[in-house]
């Protein structure tokens, strides 16, 4: 089995047209298609985070959709929070600029949109034709004082 830097994997999603696994303390996700996992190849495509965190990467158009991490230290053993959505080209390197969402928890994909749960609200990616965006999608003001947490696709 291919070395992933870590024995502790933070997500497993299963979905089309890949299967995703983030891992907390490797800083890297790897993606791999049905047909890999059922022919028990495992090596699959590295994406390397800019940081280890507990996070997710979902690649989408080409560029890669991911939880961010801040830079700065952290107290013995734990793992920085999260604070934001941004997109990332293949090589890791930044290709838009960080959508907030503090506390970031649960990602839900479904057809060409996916959603993430906040503490401001939920984080929302989309795409249209060959354009892909982030933005928010606030509380409505009359919702209870609460975070998204769990949120499913289909």
């Amino acid at each position: 089995m291919a070395d992933h830097g870590t024995g502790q994997i933070a997500a497993l999603d299963l979905g089309a047209p890949e299967t995703r696994w983030s891992f907390d303390r490797g800083s890297n996700a790897l993606f791999l298609t049905e047909d890999e996992i059922l022919a028990g190849d495992v090596e699959g495509e590295r994406f390397e985070e800019q940081r280890a965190h507990h996070g997710f990467s979902v690649p989408r158009q080409g560029v890669v959709v991911s939880s961010a991490a801040p830079n700065g230290d952290t107290e013995g053993d734990a793992l920085p929070g999260r604070i934001g959505l941004r997109t990332f080209e293949p090589d890791g390197s930044p290709a838009s600029d960080m959508q907030t969402c503090t506390g970031l928890h649960g990602e839900a994909c479904s057809g060409s949109g996916m959603l993430a749960g906040c503490e401001e609200g939920t984080a929302m990616m989309r795409q249209g034709g060959d354009d892909l965006s982030l933005g928010p999608l606030p509380y409505p003001n009359e919702f209870p004082k609460n975070a998204t947490g769990a949120l499913l696709g289909a």
